[in-house]
């Protein structure tokens, strides 16, 4: 089965358009518009969260700006921040922002393997990780919330899915693919000064069912 979906997505990619070629760095390629309906889900549902142009937004885990293009046309210049941990994905990001006409908001682009490091030196009314916390081993994982706990904003709001349910790994690309316990996530995060809710599936917040990842779980931290 591994075989024919390793030549299914190989297929998959040769006809693929150059945007599900370039997203396929955050997503899966070979579903054409699944990367389309994932970046306008997240854009929607940060704006019911609140999300205001005046804000500042920190995404870990931005990749090729799947999600994040929208969400830098939405905030105020120099408003977004977008931190990855592979340069190729960056690149993209870069092209996508040229592309669009985009440049001019001056998002800030961060390279950073380790997410504990990173210090921006400010905090931020929201921090966005959409499909990163599956992929992140347990140490790293734990740096990305400390990295998220250093930028909130007192009363800031940390929103990142995950998959939730008995602790199993699968692969995705170069990443592990982590489901993990709730329990997991509130002893972890807590480590780090924050407390956890879990506002449900994904299927139950308007993303739409049926597409991929629509069984992960939409999770607020906020600082305790």
């Amino acid at each position: 089965a591994r075989v024919v979906r390793q030549g299914w997505l190989k297929v998959a990619y040769l006809f693929a358009t150059p945007q599900e070629r370039r997203h396929s760095l955050s997503g899966p390629v070979g579903h054409p518009g699944i990367w389309k309906l994932k970046r306008d889900y997240q854009i929607w549902f940060l704006k019911q969260r609140g999300l205001r142009a005046h804000h500042h937004l920190l995404e870990l885990g931005c990749g090729t700006l799947r999600g994040g293009l929208p969400i830098i046309d939405f905030l105020q210049e120099g408003h977004y921040y977008g931190v990855d941990a592979r340069g190729i994905a960056l690149e993209e990001a870069r092209k996508e922002l040229a592309e669009s006409n985009l440049e001019d908001k001056r998002p800030t682009l961060i390279l950073a393997g380790d997410l504990s490091s990173v210090d921006l030196n400010r905090t931020f009314d929201f921090v966005w990780a959409f499909s990163v916390l599956p992929h992140l081993e347990d140490e790293i994982l734990r740096g990305a919330f400390r990295c998220a706990r250093r930028h909130l904003a007192v009363d800031g709001q940390f929103l990142a899915t995950a998959g939730i349910g008995s602790r199993r790994q699968g692969r995705w690309m170069e990443f592990p693919d982590l489901v993990r316990p709730l329990e997991f996530y509130a002893r972890e995060a807590s480590g780090e000064g924050l407390n956890v809710q879990d506002l449900g599936v994904l299927s139950s917040l308007g993303h739409p069912p049926d597409v991929v990842n629509s069984h992960h779980h939409m999770l607020l931290f906020i600082a305790s």
